[in-house]
């Protein structure tokens, strides 16, 4: 009897091997990002530039042998009517491919950066030493996020506190935090709520399942979560949804909370102990009365 191989399973594995580098740069540690503020108020999370460098040393090899940069090309624009001026930067990272034929094949990806050279503030114009080098570091950054480097960030999951708490302790070593909370595709918001919804327990993944728009957005859940070997079945949900429900109960036993109405009640008074009995006294301790004495020798 000969097997057959289902086309979604030829289809995982062929989705599984052309993510390979995402999976291996995409996670990111909370511990190597900055924070960051840009004109205008907007703020985000950055990874470090020399934590994507060891990053890529440690997936590709060393630099200049696994992986590289080529020669950056440098473009100065002029702003018109105030006398700033922009600097933009193109270099091409590329990386060797040992599946790929011939082997080793070098493979490229260009990215873009770039950083005012003169920028005008209260006391005029003023100029930037470090705005070619920040520039060069931007475009380095952009062309590595075309092969997955700290594709989390990019795809906005670092806004999710829960996630990064989760990364955190998987980076840091804590074997049990991870097994119970693990690795979530990136990028994936669907996936990544309906983990959310199995975190809280049974009901409110049957709420998320209920209310999505259609059986096109359950079926596109199901086929990421059978097709990422990180993540498994569907029915995984299912099991870390009935974990979260007896952690509730357990919680709610512990704290004396009452589930019907989720209020919080005094714990019982432990009942206290019987007060102690004097032991009866035994035959050789007792003392018989004198008028019962007298009674049995017939003098009463």
């Amino acid at each position: 009897m000969t097997k057959t191989t289902s086309k979604s399973a030829i289809e995982g594995a062929r989705a599984a091997e052309n993510l390979r580098h995402w999976s291996a740069l995409g996670t990111t540690n909370p511990e190597h990002t900055k924070p960051f503020t840009r004109s205008g108020g907007f703020k985000g999370t950055a990874i470090k530039p020399i934590e994507s460098g060891r990053r890529m040393t440690e997936h590709f090899g060393p630099c200049g042998v696994g992986w590289g940069m080529d020669k950056p090309e440098f473009q100065l624009v002029p702003i018109e009517g105030n006398g700033e001026i922009m600097v933009f930067c193109t270099v091409s990272i590329w990386y060797s491919e040992p599946s790929a034929t011939p082997s080793p094949y070098r493979c490229s990806v260009y990215g873009v950066g770039g950083d005012k050279v003169v920028t005008r503030g209260a006391g005029g114009l003023r100029t930037s030493d470090e705005a070619f080098k920040s520039a060069y570091t931007d475009a380095l950054g952009n062309a590595m996020k075309q092969i997955g480097m700290a594709a989390d960030i990019h795809m906005g999951l670092f806004d999710d506190s829960k996630y990064v708490r989760d990364v955190r302790a998987e980076f840091a070593g804590d074997v049990e935090r991870a097994l119970e909370a693990p690795r979530r595709p990136a990028g994936d918001l669907l996936v990544n709520q309906a983990y959310d919804a199995s975190d809280k327990g049974t009901r409110a993944l049957r709420s998320f399942w209920a209310g999505l728009p259609g059986n096109r957005e359950r079926m596109a859940i199901c086929k990421k979560l059978r097709a990422d070997p990180q993540l498994g079945c569907p029915a995984i949900l299912k099991q870390y949804a009935e974990q979260a429900d007896h952690k509730i109960a357990t919680a709610q036993a512990e704290s004396h909370i009452d589930p019907r109405y989720n209020e919080q009640y005094p714990a019982p008074e432990p009942e206290r102990p019987p007060a102690p009995v004097d032991p009866p006294l035994q035959p050789e301790d007792a003392t018989t009365p004198d008028f019962v004495v007298a009674a049995q020798e017939g003098g009463l």
